[in-house]
Formats: C-alpha cells, sequence, structure tokens
C-alpha cells in the first residue's frame, strides 16, 4: 500500500492525473448505436433485425444472412440496436423488419416496392440514426447526416426503386402463358441486375 509521503512524489501524481484523465473521457465517451424511427407500427408489434449478409450476394438473397440482434419497436415508434459488431474495418450489414410468419431473415424481393430491407455501411465508434415507413421500408429508408458510403447507397436504392416502377410496377402479366410468364421472370431478373451491378461497383470502393 502507498504511503501518504509516496502519494506525494511528482511520478505519482502524474500517474494519478492522468488516470484522472483518461477515467473521465471514457465516462463521457457515448457508445455507438444504430438507432431510429419506424412509422407506421402502431399498434403492432414490430421488430428490426440487424442482419449479417456474411458476403455481397447476400444482400438481397432470403434466408442467407446471419441475425446478429434485433430491436423491438416501442410504442412511439423508436427502436436501438445494443448488440453491435465489433471490427475495426467499415462492414456491410443490412435492417430487415420481421414479416409475420417468415423467419427472421427473410427479405421480400419479388415486389421491391415492398420490400422490408435495407443496406447499410457501419463501422464501429459510428452513430447512426434512421427513419422509414413499415409498410415501404426500404422505398422509405432515411439516415441522418449519412456517410459518404451510405451515400452512394441510398443513391442505389433509388436506381433500383425506379428500375422496378419502370419494368414491373403495375403490369399485369397472364402468367397461364408461358411466354408472359418468361416475360415477367426476365424484366424481375433485369430489375435485380441494376441492384447487382451497382453492388458490386461500389464494392471496389468500400472494401
Amino acid at each position: 500500500m502507498l504511503t501518504f509521503t509516496q502519494l506525494k512524489s511528482p511520478a505519482i501524481k502524474r500517474t494519478i492525473i492522468l488516470l484522472a484523465i483518461t477515467a473521465t473521457e471514457m465516462a463521457c465517451q457515448k457508445p455507438a448505436a444504430i438507432t431510429g424511427q419506424l412509422t407506421g407500427a402502431t399498434g403492432k408489434s414490430t421488430t428490426i433485425y440487424l442482419i449479417d449478409p456474411q458476403n455481397l450476394r447476400g444482400v438481397s438473397a432470403t434466408y442467407f444472412g446471419k441475425v446478429i440482434d434485433s430491436a423491438i419497436v416501442q410504442a412511439d415508434g423508436s427502436f436501438v440496436f445494443a448488440n453491435l459488431p465489433e471490427t475495426q474495418q467499415p462492414v456491410l450489414l443490412e435492417l430487415a423488419v420481421k414479416v409475420p410468419g417468415m423467419a427472421p431473415n427473410f427479405l421480400e424481393t419479388d415486389h421491391p416496392a415492398q420490400a422490408n430491407y435495407m443496406p447499410i455501411i457501419w463501422q464501429t465508434g459510428e452513430d447512426v440514426y434512421i427513419t422509414a415507413n413499415r409498410e415501404a421500408f426500404q422505398k422509405s429508408f432515411s439516415i441522418a447526416a449519412p456517410s459518404e458510403e451510405n451515400v452512394a447507397l441510398l443513391a442505389l436504392r433509388d436506381i433500383y426503386q425506379n428500375a422496378y416502377q419502370n419494368n414491373l410496377a403495375g403490369k399485369h402479366w397472364l402468367v397461364e402463358d408461358g411466354s408472359e410468364l418468361l416475360k415477367k421472370e426476365v424484366c424481375r431478373r433485369m430489375t435485380l441486375s441494376v441492384w447487382w451491378k451497382m453492388l458490386l461497383l461500389q464494392n471496389k470502393v468500400w472494401f
């Protein structure tokens, strides 16, 4: 045990001051979080999942991603993810609203206007605040003061949504006719290919 005389030594004093400064800085640091506000969830039990797609091809591949956290949407629409991954590099994650009766990592990919997921780039220490509508999660998804990478992702989302509107939305297909079914599938794949090509191109910048 240090004596009073030892505590008065210059070296001990410097050590105590350094420890006090470090403790103060740690106490003042707010842990980073992914939080947000979901509209259209009033009166509904809603859960949002944080998903690791594990690779780029898993971004819009339903059932492929690994759930790493979940957040219950509160009565006022707010939600917060508390168990974020620790990483030294930016990571690609997805947020997905739970679809009743489906698995947590189910992604609605057939109808982009109702897509329940959105990819984001996140890094340890970064706060992300999100707003979206429950019934049009991807289409309405917004980030407050987004990073450069997330600005690019939101722009890709707009391109993807526009491709859907131009190629598939509002069109009626006679699926009983084999040729009409084929046309629908070709248009759907063209719409998805826009998303994938842009993601693959942007991937060269992210990592």
